[in-house]
C-alpha cells in the first residue's frame, strides 16, 4: 500500500524538466509516495511527441497522459486546464482502489512539496 500519490502537472515539451525532478530529489522520497506526471494528449496523437512520450513511459513510467487535447496555450497546458485536473482525478480514484493511497495531491510546476512533513 502506497501512502501518498503526487501529480505534478506539466506540458508534453517539458521533458528536461521532468528528467531534472526524477535525478534529483525523487530519488531520495520515503518508500511509499509514488509521483506521476499528468501530461495532455497531444494534438496529433500520430504525432512525433506521442513517440517521444511511449518511450518517456516506457523508461520511467511515471506518466499519466490525460485525455484532454492540447490547447496550443502553455499556461493551460501546462496545468491550469480544469478538465486536465478532473481527468487526472478520475484516473487517481481508479488507482486508489488498487493503492489505497491516505493523500492524492495535485501540484503545478511552481509547486514544492516537503513529502517528509505529510504524515
Amino acid at each position: 500500500m502506497s501512502a501518498c500519490l503526487l501529480s505534478l502537472a506539466w506540458c508534453l515539451q517539458d521533458y528536461r524538466s521532468r528528467h531534472l525532478h526524477r535525478s534529483t530529489y525523487m530519488r531520495h522520497l520515503p518508500a511509499g509516495i509514488d509521483v506521476v506526471f499528468v501530461l495532455n494528449m497531444p494534438k496529433d496523437s500520430s504525432s512525433d511527441q506521442m513517440d517521444m512520450l511511449r518511450a518517456e513511459q516506457e523508461q520511467y513510467g511515471d506518466l499519466v497522459v490525460v485525455p484532454v487535447r492540447q490547447t496550443g496555450n502553455p499556461g493551460i497546458d501546462a496545468g491550469a486546464h480544469p478538465a486536465k485536473t478532473v481527468a487526472f482525478l478520475a484516473w487517481a480514484a481508479a488507482q486508489n482502489a488498487v493503492h489505497g493511497y491516505r493523500f492524492i495531491a495535485k501540484m503545478d510546476t511552481d509547486t514544492l512539496i516537503n513529502p517528509y512533513a505529510l504524515w
